[in-house]
């Protein structure tokens, strides 16, 4: 197996781009054909708050994978959210309405809420090994042909010296928009959210894929196989203007009131409401009003200075200057 120990997504992506090319075999696949580790590969990030991924080769959609976070960590499955983030996103829906094997869905509402489940069997036992979440049901997904059959497939939970470990386990990782793109954005937001209720703090994160592999037909992988051994990184850098920090998701809240936010917000991510919480009034809603601003008139950098996290501000910031520098 392959092993990666690591602080944040920005160092892991050099490290992975230059190891996959040394040491990938080529193999085919039902979507072309890909680069792929012989063996199963696991990563752990230290510090899986330092989510955002800043590579500019890679130019990772920060909005989509925000707002794709808070949508696994409410439980949804609707097309029509992710849909007015990432018009992509749609085709992989067999419906044109909900995503069959949702992350959020499977984990809280296809079969009970087991994220309440682990919250209660952890704070009860902090000391508990089986509180295991499972996003792949055997009865469905085993021989399925649905179109987005869960990729990760399960999460482990623990508790060691009050902070939460999660380990994530997938059973296919595309590294470039999967594990190293959506994926370290959408399941360390949720290890911070279940950390926040369970009341401990965020220990490291790790993800064990059984095939990582690259699309090599791909354009992004014309773009990014060249990488440098030197990460570009925000979160690690000398130059005080250039630092990027991650926003706690649960600074000076309530959780009921999170909640309730996040349940507002989803109604409407346009809306100008006043939220309670200042993870949604700092951060996610100018983020989504940004958004709408550059869908709308191509100027979202005009209002990037209302994003009052740090990390997703550059993001967005470097995002936004190559799609309207037109």
């Amino acid at each position: 197996m392959e092993v990666f120990n690591v602080d944040n997504v920005n160092q892991a992506f050099p490290l992975e781009i230059n190891a996959i090319k040394a040491q990938g075999i080529v193999r085919d696949s039902r979507n072309g054909p890909v680069l792929e580790f012989c063996e199963p590969v696991a990563t752990t990030y230290a510090n899986p708050m330092k989510r955002v991924l800043f590579n500019r080769n890679r130019m990772c959609n920060p909005f989509f994978h925000v707002m794709e976070g808070i949508w696994v960590i409410g439980g949804y499955r609707d097309v029509e959210f992710l849909d007015y983030f990432n018009s992509q996103m749609k085709q992989y829906s067999d419906n044109g309405d909900t995503f069959w094997g949702a992350y959020g869905w499977r984990l809280r509402g296809h079969k009970g809420d087991q994220l309440k489940k682990a919250i209660a069997l952890l704070k009860a036992n902090e000391n508990d090994r089986r509180v295991v979440t499972t996003m792949w049901d055997s009865e469905l997904d085993l021989g399925g042909t649905k179109y987005d059959h869960p990729c990760n497939t399960h999460i482990y939970w623990k508790i060691r010296d009050k902070k939460l470990y999660m380990t994530v386990c997938c059973r296919s990782n595309d590294m470039l928009y999967g594990k190293l793109g959506a994926n370290v954005v959408h399941f360390s937001m949720l290890q911070e959210w279940m950390a926040g209720h369970i009341g401990v703090g965020v220990g490291p994160y790790t993800q064990v894929s059984d095939s990582l592999h690259v699309y090599t037909k791909l354009p992004v992988w014309e773009k990014v196989k060249d990488t440098s051994y030197v990460p570009e990184d925000y979160y690690d850098t000398e130059y005080a203007e250039l630092i990027a920090e991650p926003y706690p998701m649960f600074k000076d809240c309530l959780l009921d009131d999170w909640n309730k936010d996040l349940e507002d917000f989803m109604l409407d991510p346009q809306t100008d409401q006043i939220f309670k919480t200042p993870y949604f009034q700092d951060v996610i809603q100018p983020i989504s009003l940004v958004w709408w601003e550059h869908k709308k008139t191509k100027n979202g950098l005009r209002y990037i200075d209302s994003i009052k996290a740090t990390d997703w501000k550059r993001s967005c910031s470097i995002w936004l200057k190559e799609k309207e520098k037109c």
